[in-house]
């Protein structure tokens, strides 16, 4: 009579969160636990003993869901269905109206409700230990039914979904402007069960797609790179890739820039990388002349003409961290791109004597050009 009436309750929720008649209800539900004959050479223990043991290894598959292994829950509840398929529908019925406590939300009452089980049973080791021994049936067939047998609520609000996916909130934002994750469904901006069940049932892809690694900054950028590659990488590599369109930028934060983490995560490029290392370093005005091998007002005409522009402005050692930078900095494949210059004979305008005027001040003024 107790799983009979479990049974129905069970059926009943169904109907109200998907509409089915009662007739499908029940059908979708018997697929769903897929309930096998109980195995004759199981141990022969009183229901009691079976209670606990299925309880035990329920937990256990909620334990194995919320750390993320699937396949482990899906085992476990198989188990659970080869000591007592119904007693499996019963339990998951009973946390769905709010009967049993939930492992995942309320453990503590978990705990006392399976040692209170557990009080009232004999050793369910031998059990569990014969089940083990067994190949598990696969209880939830379909993906989205197995992971909406697990889900213990008919909505989600924007922080209980994020509990249900285990996602961080920045992992949530980007699977949703990649459209990965639907918009709410359900009335006062939720999700329905269903929404976030067909979510679960592809939560693999969703975060391989999503990736691992947040849109950060240059310096914590630069440092994943320095680890994967095993080179120096400094901030200004990150900018000098965003220039090449290999890490696109992705925003900023308090004023500084972000860099998209799944490039960052995909980059695998060593040369790319090695190139913007060289490319990329920045040098300030007398760093840029001393890098040319010129005197400081050559290098005041190669920007007055326009041939040189500072792609960063740097700080001063007297200005604070978030001060707009001053000081121009100048990447070096720039310089060296003037320094390939076939209309300027770069001997010449070396060998000319200090203090003389400089030959690029023939250069047209950038304006005027």
């Amino acid at each position: 009579m107790v799983k009979d009436a479990a049974r129905k309750r069970v059926i009943r929720e169904r109907m109200r969160r998907t509409g089915e008649s009662y007739t499908e209800a029940a059908r979708a539900i018997a697929q769903l636990v897929a309930p096998p004959a109980v195995d004759p050479a199981a141990p022969d223990v009183d229901q009691a003993t079976r209670t606990a043991a299925v309880l035990r290894l329920f937990g256990d598959s909620f334990d194995a869901f919320a750390a993320g292994d699937r396949e482990d829950a899906d085992r476990y509840l198989g188990w659970a269905a080869l000591i007592d398929p119904f007693c499996v529908s019963g339990v998951h019925g009973g946390i769905m109206i709010g009967q049993i406590p939930n492992p995942e939300h309320n453990p503590d009452d978990w705990d006392d409700y399976l040692a209170a089980a557990m009080s009232n049973a004999s050793d369910v080791e031998p059990l569990i230990a014969w089940a083990r021994t067994q190949s598990p049936p696969s209880v939830l067939k379909d993906p989205v039914e197995s992971a909406l047998a697990r889900l213990t609520r008919d909505d989600y609000g924007p922080v209980q979904i994020l509990e249900a996916l285990t996602m961080t909130v920045w992992q949530f934002e980007r699977a949703r402007r990649a459209e990965l994750i639907p918009g709410p469904d359900a009335p006062g901006d939720r999700w329905s069960a269903r929404a976030v069940a067909e979510v679960l049932a592809r939560l693999d892809t969703v975060m391989a797609e999503v990736g691992s690694i947040p849109d950060i900054g240059a310096h914590r950028a630069a440092d994943i790179l320095a680890e994967k590659f095993a080179l120096e990488v400094e901030p200004y590599v990150l900018h000098e890739l965003a220039r090449t369109g290999l890490i696109p930028k992705a925003g900023t934060y308090k004023g500084s820039d972000l860099f998209d983490g799944r490039a960052i995560e995909k980059f695998t490029d060593q040369a790319a990388l090695t190139s913007a290392i060289k490319d990329g370093r920045l040098h300030n005005r007398d760093q840029a002349a001393a890098y040319m091998q010129i005197r400081r007002s050559d290098l005041d005409h190669l920007i007055r003409a326009g041939r040189l522009a500072p792609v960063f402005w740097g700080l001063t050692p007297y200005q604070p961290r978030r001060a707009a930078g001053m000081v121009p900095m100048f990447r070096a494949g720039d310089l060296d791109a003037q320094l390939a210059a076939a209309d300027i004979n770069w001997d010449e305008v070396r060998a000319v004597a200090p203090g003389r005027p400089s030959l690029l001040a023939a250069l047209p003024d950038a304006k005027k050009a």
